[in-house]
């Protein structure tokens, strides 16, 4: 019975993180994270670094695991939300700068050169 109680917390935390992964698909195929708020998952890995604090403090190694693997999952949901909110778009206003600008300069470029041929 000694045993049973560390296992509980493992499978629980792991189902906790599992959790996760609804929404980090779902942001991943929307490719928008416009409705989630960046301070929940900071706060979270907050909590979770705490706990592991505190797990580590206590000499419970399975709980000390999986708090950070909770960190590491939490972490990506983060990045997610970060890029989705505040990178992507700019990643995509600097690359329809670097498709379309060349673009229309090469062909202002080829317009310019025939000024003064045709006649």
């Amino acid at each position: 019975m000694e045993t049973l109680w560390p296992l509980l917390g493992a499978l629980g935390l792991v189902l906790l993180d599992i959790s996760w992964f609804s929404q980090i698909v779902r942001i991943h195929r929307r490719k928008s994270a416009d409705d989630v708020s960046v301070f929940f998952p900071l706060l979270n890995i907050v909590g979770r670094l705490l706990a592991v604090g505190y797990s580590m403090h206590s000499g419970a190694d399975v709980f000390t695991w999986g708090f950070l693997v909770g960190v590491v999952v939490r972490g990506l949901f983060l990045g997610q939300v970060l890029y989705y909110r505040f990178g992507a778009r700019q990643a995509s206003a600097g690359l329809r700068d670097r498709l379309v600008l060349p673009a229309v300069l090469a062909s202002s470029a080829a317009d310019f050169s025939q000024i003064g041929r045709a006649k």
